[in-house]
């Protein structure tokens, strides 16, 4: 009925020693991006979908690196959302609107995020 997605995440302490090796069949292109950018309604847009008998929205962050820009979208963007509410504790500046089929994507002990 749907596709697990078990979101991964760790702290970089020494970014020149890191040298991941992706598939790149699976990855186009690795970029860093500034985690407090998941908070800000800057660079953000989103549409309201409807699945399922529910309303949601689909966010999308527009990142310029260099000269190329990057567009985080959808349930990455959702997963990234939650992340910087956990580490920041605070919830973003925009609303979320999460869809329920997403399931619980967070597991945090502060009830506003």
């Amino acid at each position: 009925r749907g596709i697990a997605v078990v979101p991964v995440v760790g702290i970089l302490l020494n970014k020149e020693g890191f040298n991941p090796s992706p598939n790149s069949s699976e990855v186009e292109s690795m970029f860093d991006v500034p985690l407090e950018m998941f908070l800000k309604d800057e660079n953000r847009r989103a549409e309201e979908k409807q699945r399922m008998g529910h309303k949601y929205l689909l966010h999308f962050f527009d990142y310029q690196s260099g000269s190329e820009t990057y567009v985080i979208w959808a349930l990455t963007a959702g997963i990234m959302i939650r992340v910087a509410s956990i580490v920041y504790q605070r919830p973003p500046a925009f609303s979320e609107q999460r869809p329920p089929f997403w399931g619980a994507i967070s597991q945090s002990n502060n009830p506003n995020l």
